[in-house]
């Protein structure tokens, strides 16, 4: 509170995590002590350092959560990160971050901070990051229920939004080809792209049923993921899912496979025709 009082200090920079800050609560909120002493200073931190954050967005001011003096600042390397450095300096001397982007580099943890560490480099860490569009699976037992009830949802306005699952087996499969592979992003999708209005059609196709499809206003999912019993029930984010991957196109640019997804469907929903 004394920093933020002190109109000689600009920014607010936490030594390190920890343990117990919750504990602060009633003693900064019981009678607005936090509310009356906060001035517009730049705040940063990270770990326990959260419940601060969060202390602070109530009482209206915004924070960034990012570097903390010892394990950042104080990185025992002889230098800052890179990626470190560059968002530190530009948040100290502009007083705000434009855009964060990701670390095109990993490093390991460090095994140990004695000083025998002192002014070593960590040590860089090979990644392969598979990003697929979806699978058959996840899409046929999403649109299930729906051909079940006879009745499509889809997002009225983006019915040719688009994209290109892929078979498990098929992602699989090119995950183990290029496990030594390093320092890449594969964005993985099949052959095949269809819209979601085709894919429901397929469906309903593959189910023998015609299709219906009924277009409701993208704000509508914003309004059922807030709803009381959707939060009790554990639904909020997943609502909320479904309404961002219904309105953007996944089609990833590395296309594998040989499986069909039309075919697929049509041995899903065939089976349960026939167990019905």
């Amino acid at each position: 509170m004394q920093a933020f009082r002190d109109p000689e200090i600009d920014m607010i920079l936490c030594a390190i995590g920890g343990d117990d800050t919750y504990r602060l609560l009633p003693y900064l909120f019981d009678h607005h002590e936090l509310a009356k002493g906060v001035s517009d200073k730049v705040f940063l931190g990270f770990s326990d350092t959260t419940v601060n954050h969060l202390m602070l967005h109530k009482v209206g001011l915004n924070t960034f959560y990012g570097q903390a003096f010892l394990p950042d600042i104080c990185e025992l390397s002889q230098e800052m990160h890179d990626y470190t450095r560059k968002y530190f300096e530009e948040l100290i001397s502009t007083g705000t971050i434009k855009e964060i982007t990701p670390s095109d580099v990993w490093y390991e943890e460090r095994k140990s901070i004695t000083p025998d560490q002192v002014g070593k480099p960590l040590i860089f860490m090979d990644w392969v990051i598979y990003r697929p569009t979806g699978y058959f699976y996840d899409i046929a037992k999403v649109f299930a229920p729906y051909v079940e009830k006879g009745e499509m949802q889809l997002l009225k306005g983006y019915g040719g939004v688009k994209a290109n699952v892929v078979d498990c087996e098929d992602f699989a499969a090119f995950i183990v080809q290029h496990m030594n592979d390093s320092g890449v992003t594969y964005n993985i999708g099949g052959k095949e792209i269809y819209t979601y209005e085709k894919m429901a059609e397929m469906c309903f196709q593959a189910a023998g049923k015609p299709c219906k499809i009924k277009w409701a206003p993208i704000w509508l999912f914003g309004i059922l993921a807030n709803l009381p019993k959707i939060k009790k029930a554990g639904k909020h984010d997943i609502i909320l899912f479904s309404k961002w991957t219904l309105s953007h196109d996944l089609v990833g640019d590395i296309m594998i496979g040989d499986k069909s997804f039309a075919e697929y469907l049509k041995n899903y929903f065939g089976k349960e025709r026939k167990q019905q």
